[in-house]
């Protein structure tokens, strides 16, 4: 899996440099009470970034499941947009759909 998450700036107002970000994003962002609530996705099936893969040394990753999210808080504010590249040979859902 290889992901990429943004989170605004204004969600974590302290100093950048003084964050220890090696730990959980949803731990941090549950101590600046804006931890995600609901989300929204979409999902495609798509051949990682040639630079990515080459960065990374991804080159054998194969077909990957994009999945693009947004998270929300309680409040309904966006608070992590996530790119998240799935193997496509090691991941499966299932849907309940009406």
């Amino acid at each position: 899996m290889y992901c990429i998450d943004y989170v605004p700036r204004e969600i974590i107002p302290a100093r950048l440099f003084d964050v220890d970000w090696s730990g959980s994003l949803l731990a941090l962002l549950e101590r600046y009470r804006n931890r995600p609530r609901m989300s929204a996705a979409r999902v495609s099936s798509v051949m990682l970034p040639d630079d990515v893969a080459e960065r990374n040394d991804l080159r054998g990753f194969g077909p990957a499941l994009l999945i693009q999210e947004t998270c929300y808080n309680a409040a309904g504010t966006p608070v992590i947009h996530a790119v998240d590249y799935h193997r496509g040979t090691h991941f499966s859902f299932s849907l309940v759909r009406k």
